[in-house]
């Protein structure tokens, strides 16, 4: 939810209550329908009870909105400016918390913005092409999936873990037999992972 759709929201609570004040005093100066006019009245006097803290939580998620914008340049400058002094092996281990909570967050776009920096910054760093596959893969984004793992493998062909979102991609597309594949050898570079053969299992079925 960005900071438009919060104050869509603000500007319709603020109506919905003047509307309410209105239609109240119409009913009492008319004096009729006063079992409905009380239950106006009561519904009325809910929302001002709760108004303040509604609008106190909806800053608040605009506050926390505008610090992770924030804290996305602040990340991104970092990236930039420590490039050179960063360990790659521990690169995006140093920002998976980032970008996992982007992710569950739904806030993909961002997790993009750092990845793609990551990318610009180490063109041959396999994990971030995988990275950017798995939200691919969440997006059903096959295509542009398959296409960022296939150069993790190209740079790293060793990681079980971007044969079997590979495979997962390409059954996204019906593609099982090659998904198969990928699941073989995942399950070849590292048989003690349950979820690879539950996907495999959904591949043959298909």
């Amino acid at each position: 939810m960005n900071n438009k759709d919060l104050n869509d929201i603000f500007k319709k609570i603020q109506i919905l209550v003047e509307k309410i004040d209105s239609f109240y005093d119409k009913l009492e100066y008319l004096d009729i329908m006063r079992e409905d006019a009380d239950e106006i009245h009561s519904i009325k006097e809910c929302i001002l009870e709760n108004r303040g803290d509604l609008f106190d939580s909806i800053e608040n998620i605009k506050k926390e909105l505008a610090y992770n914008n924030c804290k996305i340049d602040i990340i991104i400058n970092s990236l930039k400016n420590n490039a050179l002094s960063y360990d790659k092996n521990n690169l995006l281990k140093n920002n998976s918390y980032n970008i996992d909570r982007l992710i569950d967050d739904k806030e993909y776009d961002k997790a993009f913005i750092i990845l793609n920096t990551i990318v610009e910054l180490y063109p041959n760093y396999a994990d971030a092409y995988f990275y950017k596959g798995r939200i691919r893969n969440i997006l059903n984004q096959y295509i542009e999936a398959i296409n960022d793992i296939n150069t993790a493998i190209k740079l790293n062909s060793s990681n079980y873990d971007f044969y079997n979102n590979r495979g997962y991609a390409k059954a996204g597309l019906k593609l099982y037999k090659e998904a198969i594949e990928d699941y073989d050898k995942a399950v070849e570079l590292n048989p003690n992972d349950y979820n690879i053969y539950n996907n495999r299992g959904y591949a043959k079925a298909g």
